[in-house]
């Protein structure tokens, strides 16, 4: 059984597919829609539910069109039916699609295991070019800043926190090092990226990835990943429970 991962669609027509048991239990989320609808509103439905499997009985009318479509939009496919109307139907070079045979109960079961992992894999892929994109983006975001010595570009993805201290502030990086600048805290806040620092109280912001631990004892404290500790303000409490239960 798949658990809600997926959105996956069963297309059949009037007659019940003899499969319809085993897509079920393997998919117990998925959508059943009637081929007798008109072909605009198959393609509307499935666009509507996002979906990252169709599973089509062949007997389904103007089913060219649909498989069709669904390449183009890069949706696995399930052809289901008797091998001589697959081989008529010519869908060779359509992919991605998968063929099940429901006639066949051990070819059936093979290639609901080879759908499976083909969606894990496929979106185990998505997770990690996401990732990718996302710290290569991270990796590229710099900052300006004005020191006593003149400027400075940093990388904002080194910064553990930044400590407020009247008009200045200090940053202070994850390999220990720190920078005193002439900038307040709420200036630098408002150019750091969305989601990637939390401000716990009025003289702290904290990158989140450093976040170990959060106390209730002892008036309320961060703990950070190198043992250093962070008073939270009391109306800051609410945002940094928030972002544990988000995790």
């Amino acid at each position: 059984m798949i658990k809600s991962a997926f959105n996956v669609v069963l297309l059949e027509t009037i007659m019940e597919l003899p499969c319809k048991k085993l897509i079920t239990n393997s998919f117990p989320d998925c959508r059943i829609l009637k081929a007798d609808k008109s072909q605009g509103f198959i393609l509307q439905y499935i666009r509507d539910c996002g979906a990252d499997l169709v599973f089509i009985d062949l007997k389904t009318e103007n089913i060219n069109i649909l498989v069709e479509y669904l390449t183009i939009h890069q949706i696995y496919t399930v052809l289901i039916g008797n091998s001589l109307l697959y081989d008529s139907l010519n869908f060779k070079n359509s992919t991605p699609h998968f063929y099940l045979n429901h006639s066949d109960p051990e070819n059936s079961l093979s290639v609901m295991q080879q759908i499976c992992q083909a969606l894990v894999l496929r979106q185990l892929n998505q997770k990690i070019s996401r990732l990718t994109n996302t710290l290569s983006h991270l990796q590229n975001l710099t900052l300006s800043i004005s020191s006593k010595d003149g400027f400075e570009k940093i990388n904002i993805f080194d910064i553990l926190r930044i400590e407020a201290d009247r008009s200045y502030c200090t940053l202070h990086y994850f390999n220990s090092s720190k920078i005193l600048i002439s900038r307040p805290l709420n200036a630098l806040e408002k150019r750091m990226p969305e989601g990637m620092f939390l401000r716990i109280h009025s003289a702290h912001l904290v990158n989140i990835s450093a976040i170990s631990k959060y106390s209730k004892l002892e008036g309320h404290t961060v703990l950070l990943e190198n043992g250093q500790k962070l008073p939270v303000a009391g109306r800051r409490k609410e945002h940094l429970i928030e972002f544990f239960k988000s995790l």
